[in-house]
C-alpha cells in the first residue's frame, strides 16, 4: 500500500480508488472516467472464501476490502489475487468495507462495528449496536454513519435461527472514527438496511416501518442527528439514498424511485416501475438515474435495469431472464453500466448494458449461484462478489 489515504471516504478527484460502497459519499455508483470492462471479460484472477460473498468489494491503493458471509473480512492485492490478510467477526457480513485514511470500517449481523488497521488487519476498536447491520458505514471527516436492524430476510433468518440471535433494537447511529464511542443515535424506531449518503452538515437515510412508524426517506443534521426533514414513502427503503446536484434520489421496495429537494424533502417528482421491488441503490450520472429492479413487469418475475432520466422519465429497460432479483446496486462508467442478478434456485450473474440500454455481455454462474454484490471498477478492471462463494476480477 503506498501513500497517504485521504481522511474521508468522499471521493472528488477523477480515476480517483473506490473506498466505500456506491463509490462516494453522495453514493452516486458513478465513475465518469473509468472505461470498465466493455468488451467480453476475461478473468483476472478469483479467490475463493467459505460462503456467499453478497459484500461489495471497494479498492483503494492496490487493495481490495470485502466481507464474506463466513464472518471474515478479506485484504486482497489487485494485482495478483493474493489474500494479504483477514478478519474474523463473530457473524456473517454483509456490509460493505469503507476505507478512510489507514483504517477500514464494517458492520456485521453479529451487531458489531469494527474498525481495522488497513495494513495489517488488526483490530482498533468495536462497538455493539442494539440490531442487526445489513448496511454499510459512510466516514465523513471524524465521524463514522452507519444503520442497524436490518430487515429480515429469508437468509437473515436463516442465521439468526441457526445462531439463537434476536434484534433488540436499531437506529442510525454516528461514532467517533478514532475512538468507535458513540456520537449520536438516531431513528430508534426504524429498521435501517441502507448506507447514509453524506453531504457538507447533511446525512440523508432510507428507513424500513416497523410497529407503528413508516417507512421514509430523512435528512439529519450530521453534527448531532437533528431531524432536517422527514418524507414518507409508499413502502420500505432498503435502498440508499444517492444524492447529486442537490437532488436525493432513492427507490422503495412497492417500486417507486423518489426525486426529493436535499435541503427540504420536497418531492421533484415520483415515478412507479411497474410491480416494482426495488432492493439495490441507484446509479446516477449527469443524464441518468439508473435502476435496479427485481421484478419488472407484474406477469413477469425478471429483473431489469431500468433508466429513468433526471427528469423523472422512463428512457429504456433491459431485462434479464432467469434470475427473479436485483439487489445488485448497479455501478456506471464512462461506457457501460454494470449490475448483477440472483435468485435462489434460478440462474444469476454479472452483466454489462451500455448507456442505450443493449446488452455488451453476460456472465452467468450456476444455478442458485448468482450476484447481489454490487461491483466496482477501476480503469478496466471490475470487482465484485457472488453467492458462489468467490471474489472475482475481470478485465
Amino acid at each position: 500500500m503506498s501513500g497517504p489515504r485521504s481522511e474521508t471516504a468522499t471521493v472528488s478527484e477523477s480515476g480517483a480508488p473506490w473506498p466505500s460502497f456506491r463509490r462516494d459519499n453522495r453514493n452516486t455508483g458513478h465513475a465518469p472516467d473509468e472505461p470498465g470492462v466493455a468488451g467480453r471479460p476475461e478473468q483476472k484472477w478469483n479467490v475463493s472464501t467459505d460462503a456467499g460473498v453478497w459484500s461489495s468489494p471497494v479498492v483503494v491503493d492496490g487493495s481490495l476490502y470485502i466481507g464474506s458471509m463466513d464472518g471474515t473480512v478479506y485484504a486482497i492485492d489487485t494485482a495478483t489475487g493474493d489474500v494479504d490478510w483477514t478478519y474474523q467477526a463473530d457473524g456473517p457480513i454483509e456490509s460493505t468495507p469503507a476505507v478512510a485514511g489507514d483504517s477500514v470500517y464494517v458492520g456485521s449481523l453479529d451487531k458489531h462495528v469494527y474498525c481495522l488497521d488497513a495494513e495489517t488487519g488488526t483490530e482498533q476498536w468495536s462497538y455493539e449496536t442494539a440490531g442487526l447491520i445489513h448496511g454499510s458505514p459512510t466516514v465523513d471527516r471524524s465521524t463514522v454513519y452507519i444503520g442497524s436492524g436490518a430487515l429480515v430476510i429469508e437468509e437473515i433468518l436463516e442465521y439468526m435461527e441457526a445462531n439463537d440471535v434476536e434484534q433488540e433494537g436499531s437506529g442510525l447511529y454516528a461514532l467517533d472514527r478514532k475512538t468507535g464511542e458513540l456520537v449520536w443515535r438516531r431513528f430508534t424506531g426504524h429498521l435501517i438496511s441502507s448506507t447514509p449518503a453524506v453531504v457538507d452538515s447533511a446525512v440523508f437515510i432510507g428507513l424500513i416501518g416497523k410497529d407503528d412508524s413508516r417507512s421514509m426517506v430523512a435528512s439529519v443534521d450530521a453534527a448531532d442527528g437533528e431531524r432536517r426533514w422527514e418524507y414518507e414513502t409508499d413502502s420500505e427503503v432498503l435502498s440508499s439514498p444517492t444524492v447529486r446536484s442537490n437532488t436525493v434520489y432513492a427507490g422503495d421496495y412497492g417500486g417507486f424511485v423518489y426525486a426529493l429537494s436535499a435541503e427540504t424533502g420536497d418531492p421533484d417528482w415520483e415515478f412507479p416501475i411497474q410491480s416494482g421491488q426495488i432492493r439495490g441503490s441507484t446509479a446516477v450520472t449527469e443524464d441518468a438515474v439508473y435502476v435496479p429492479v427485481s421484478r419488472y413487469e407484474v406477469a413477469d418475475p425478471n429483473p431489469a435495469l431500468v433508466s429513468l432520466s433526471r427528469t423523472g422519465e422512463e428512457q429504456w429497460a433491459h431485462v434479464i431472464p432467469g434470475a427473479r432479483q436485483m439487489g445488485s446496486s448497479p455501478c456506471a462508467t464512462s461506457d457501460a453500466v454494470y449490475v448483477g442478478t440472483h435468485y435462489r434456485g434460478g440462474g444469476g450473474g454479472m452483466y454489462a448494458v451500455d448507456h442505450d440500454g443493449n446488452r455488451l455481455w453476460g456472465r452467468e454462474l450456476r444455478i442458485g449461484e448468482g450476484v447481489g454484490s454490487s461491483p466496482a471498477v477501476i480503469g478496466e478492471t471490475l470487482y465484485y462478489g457472488a453467492a458462489d462463494n468467490t471474489v472475482y476480477a475481470l478485465e
